[in-house]
């Protein structure tokens, strides 16, 4: 103001100034339709000069710039990116979070929550392996002895194909252990059930075995008592006609009592033998055999 006020020649100065001075009025935009862009100048150009004085046509564009800036939001809205439309929105920077903020922990060895579980799962897997063989170890050692009363045949079939489906998800989860919560549940899931073999309870039955040709035979009762010798003579072995016998009272849990006579008439009782599983003995083990009559088992419960 005071430049104006100085003297008449320094308006004659900003007079020439302005005569001689040209105003430019670019415009750019970033977003949006930029199609839209050269309604501003009425024109079709993005550029327009303003000089000698004639200032008009700049403060219109200026005003359209205004009015311009004001409408653009409309432009966004409903924008979304599409690779394949040139007006869509554009990707112009990234945001970007640690992991941690979503629980997630990148470790050189893995996520040690999850290391964890798989081992834990894995772990499971291979107790459960343990005790299916156990299972069908019984199994078989109550096949072998001919036990009756049960049948350990279906049980063991059972066992069997639930170890296959168990040994398919231990090799799956080792070689991707990614897996093994899926390789887990699958397997529990698909458990096939069956009665544990070592809670049934099996009647006592009394065999006699050979010593010599192994032949085994279950003995009859009469009365519920077994009669393991009859007028002094001991049983012989119908293969192979052995008198090396012994006798097997199998039940899981029973008492017997063994009983003799002499031909003198006396009885003798051994009394509350008590036993689990199988029971081997021979008559020699707890009498002499001189002067014995007969000797019978007799299974107390």
């Amino acid at each position: 103001m005071k430049f104006i006020k100085g003297s008449a020649s320094a308006s004659v100065k900003i007079e020439n100034i302005l005569n001689n001075s040209e105003i430019t009025v670019r415009a750019k935009q970033i977003g949006g339709d930029t199609t839209q862009l050269s309604s501003m100048f009425q024109g079709g150009s993005s550029l327009v000069s303003c000089s000698a004085g004639n200032y008009s046509r700049c403060s219109e564009v200026v005003q359209n710039v205004i009015q311009y800036g004001e409408r653009f939001g409309r432009q966004l809205l409903g924008l979304r990116y599409d690779p394949n439309n040139p007006l869509g929105a554009a990707v112009i920077a990234f945001t970007t979070r640690p992991y941690e903020s979503e629980g997630l922990y990148v470790f050189p060895g893995g996520n040690p929550i999850v290391v964890n579980e798989t081992k834990r799962l894995q772990q499971a897997m291979t107790k459960e392996y343990f005790n299916l063989i156990e299972d069908i170890k019984y199994t078989d050692h109550r096949i072998n002895a001919g036990v009756v009363g049960a049948d350990f045949t279906t049980i063991r079939n059972t066992i069997e194909q639930n170890i296959l489906r168990l040994v398919s998800a231990i090799e799956n989860s080792a070689a991707y252990p990614d897996t093994t919560s899926t390789e887990s549940n699958r397997y529990w899931n698909t458990k096939l059930a069956y009665q544990d073999p070592t809670s049934i309870r099996l009647p006592a039955e009394l065999y006699i075995i050979c010593d010599n040709c192994h032949k085994q035979e279950k003995l009859s009762t009469s009365n519920g008592k077994y009669r393991i010798m009859e007028n002094g003579n001991a049983r012989t072995c119908a293969r192979c006609n052995s008198s090396h016998m012994h006798f097997e009272c199998r039940a899981d849990d029973a008492v017997y009592q063994l009983s003799v006579q002499r031909y003198s008439g006396n009885i003798i009782h051994k009394d509350g033998v008590h036993f689990r599983g199988n029971a081997t003995f021979k008559i020699s083990d707890f009498f002499a055999l001189d002067n014995l009559k007969t000797a019978v088992v007799e299974i107390l419960r």
